[in-house]
């Protein structure tokens, strides 16, 4: 009896590590999104449950009728045995045990599909709060570069000795300044304009201020604060135009100087549309986007990661 015991046991031991080796890595062969194949998974548990159930219960049937006569081997007994009770033995246990492993798999894959939610929406939820900590983080930074730029009075008095003296050593500091910051941030323009929407300086080519940039102007010398431009392009029909977004706030005047403003323009492309459209754990769907309303309309600000096209020309 121990010979047999331990051939059964031997049996079902190589079944099972044959079952998890290969049932592992064939799931992982035609199910690579991780999502999908948490379900394949429970599944694949619930068939290993039925399969080595039948695989024990045929072994140890075998063995409790070791001692008696041998089943029929002559066509005519083997046919009168599968139309007695040699079939029929069988149809009871195996109705019973499909219907206990139909049930628990049931059960099984309703709990997991719940839980498996639950754990989703979790995650959503903690993925949703990175991505706004880090979009925070980001306008956060940019504006406190704009109010560091905008509290040095060193830079509105090389100004007014540029502008007073016509000294040119006091231009290319002032230039330098505004190059210091856009190299060191990666800014796209980093400029000083004064009340009338005229440029005084900036770095790389001279440009003329868009209307949405000349009314963030007005209103940080009309109020003293920084302002905040929405993300834009200066020619709204040109697709291939770069997405940008101004910080810009008043620049400490000297007395008798005239108002200035300090211009940081960022390029979203250079990390934020990135991040947004980057996800921290593999998924086919799962996506972050920007947006903001217009009428009745959303305009996705952030490129779309399914349906790849430029910032701010998609609409629903």
């Amino acid at each position: 009896m121990n010979v047999r015991i331990a051939r059964v046991v031997l049996i079902y031991a190589v079944f099972a590590a044959g079952w998890i080796l290969l049932s592992d890595s064939l799931v992982n062969l035609l199910v690579p999104d991780p999502d999908d194949a948490a379900a394949f998974l429970t599944l694949k548990g619930w068939a290993f449950v039925a399969v080595t159930s039948t695989l024990l219960w045929g072994l140890l049937r075998r063995m409790t009728r070791g001692d008696t006569p041998a089943p029929p081997t002559s066509r005519r007994a083997v046919w009168g045995w599968l139309k007695g009770d040699g079939v029929r033995s069988l149809v009871l246990p195996f109705a019973l045990l499909a219907l206990v492993v139909v049930a628990l798999g049931y059960a099984s894959a309703v709990f997991s599909l719940r839980e498996r939610n639950a754990q989703e929406f979790r995650r959503l939820e903690a993925i949703a709060d990175l991505k706004v900590g880090q979009l925070t983080l980001w306008l956060d930074e940019r504006r406190a570069d704009a109010r560091s730029m905008a509290g040095n009075a060193s830079l509105a008095a090389l100004h007014e000795q540029w502008l007073r003296r016509h000294d040119d050593g006091a231009r290319n500091s002032l230039l330098g300044s505004l190059e210091a910051m856009r190299g060191a941030y990666r800014y796209s323009r980093v400029a000083v304009v004064d009340g009338d929407g005229q440029v005084v300086l900036t770095t790389g080519e001279d440009f003329v201020p868009t209307t949405i940039l000349l009314d963030a102007v007005r209103r940080a010398l009309r109020d003293g604060q920084l302002v905040q431009s929405p993300f834009y392009r200066d020619n709204p029909t040109l697709m291939s135009d770069p997405v940008h977004v101004d910080f810009v706030a008043p620049l400490v005047s000297v007395p008798g100087g005239r108002p200035l403003a300090v211009v940081l323009q960022a390029d979203p492309t250079l990390f934020l549309f990135n991040y947004l459209n980057g996800w921290p754990v593999p998924s086919r769907t799962a996506e972050t986007v920007l947006f903001h309303r217009d009428g009745n309309e959303l305009e996705f600000i952030s490129p779309l990661r399914h349906r790849p096209s430029p910032p701010l020309s998609q609409r629903v």
